[in-house]
């Protein structure tokens, strides 16, 4: 199969690549919106159709995964247009143009359980959906637009509705990652054992993105219909507090203070988000990687980075 991942350099897309590279039937593409040089990566910006055409029409692709997205809460609502210009405008020239010239391809589209409606109750896919974000909001249409597209006009196209993803490699504006970035500043540079947090009373689904990417895989060749959601989550949330404590343990730091940053903190956050992962595990998946392995590999990468800047810095 000849597979093309959008957003393929970033966090879940580098994993997903990497997963799938193992297969020697399958040769892995990277969509890139600049260009950026390396094997297999081509220049895919959703702003220039003709372009996207050409590379669809150049490679003949049976899958593509679309993973290109803004997807942080928080950078949404500072940047709502940009969020919009990307996860909906960028998303539906990539639909219009496989659904009127390239309509063999499987498209497998990552949502997000931020559209949710929430409760106390484990989020299944047939819940009400209700958007809290221009995030939420954003992929809440073309979550939306798949699924009338796939009964209205057949789109070959499923739906992940994914919940929270952690694991080595993960950017800092994400909270765990952020965790892991202060606690090994703490052991690397010698900083002040002090973090800087956010609302740490919220229930979170977390799941190593070496999980997710493995359910990924399954999906490429699932037999299921058009337009079908799946969750892909761990099952089970945890509250962020207990997340910290948990990390600052494994890290051997003792005498840490918390301290919460008023800019972290958001009032309106979701105060539940678990899923229900009975449809992905149907199809022979489970989650493997408990949360204290995934917590040791995002310390020692962040460790190996700190440690790396400061000898390029001598």
């Amino acid at each position: 199969m000849k597979i093309l991942i959008t957003g393929g350099n970033g966090f879940i897309g580098k994993n997903l690549a990497r997963l799938l590279k193992q297969s020697e039937k399958d040769e892995i593409f990277i969509g890139t919106h600049s260009l950026v040089t390396g094997e297999n990566f081509i220049n895919f910006p959703f702003d220039n159709v003709a372009l996207m055409d050409f590379e669809l029409a150049s490679h003949n692709f049976d899958i593509i995964y679309h993973l290109a997205s803004q997807s942080s809460v928080y950078q949404s609502i500072q940047q709502p247009f940009d969020t919009f210009e990307l996860n909906v405008t960028g998303a539906l020239s990539l639909l219009q143009l496989v659904s009127k010239k390239y309509n063999k391809i499987k498209l497998i589209f990552t949502s997000s359980a931020q559209i949710y409606k929430t409760g106390s109750e484990k989020l299944s896919e047939e819940i009400e959906i209700q958007a809290k974000s221009p995030y939420a909001l954003s992929k809440l249409f073309i979550d939306s637009f798949i699924r009338m597209s796939a009964e209205k006009i057949k789109l070959n196209a499923i739906i992940i509705r994914q919940f929270n993803t952690i694991g080595a490699g993960q950017r800092d504006s994400f909270v765990m990652s952020s965790f892991a970035k202060q606690l090994a500043g703490m052991k690397v540079l010698d900083n002040e054992k002090k973090m800087s947090v956010g609302n740490l009373e919220v229930f979170r689904d977390f799941l190593d993105v070496k999980d997710t990417v493995r359910a990924y895989k399954i999906l490429k060749s699932a037999d299921v219909k058009t337009g079908e959601i799946f969750n892909v989550c761990s099952g089970k949330a945890i509250e962020i507090k207990e997340c910290l404590n948990k990390m600052i343990e494994i890290s051997g730091i003792s005498d840490v203070k918390v301290e919460i940053d008023p800019l972290k903190y958001r009032k309106d956050d979701l105060k539940v988000l678990c899923g229900d992962n009975r449809k992905i595990k149907a199809l022979g998946w489970e989650p493997l990687i408990p949360i204290e392995q995934t917590f040791k590999e995002m310390l020692e990468y962040w460790e190996d980075k700190l440690m790396m800047e400061r000898e390029q810095q001598c």
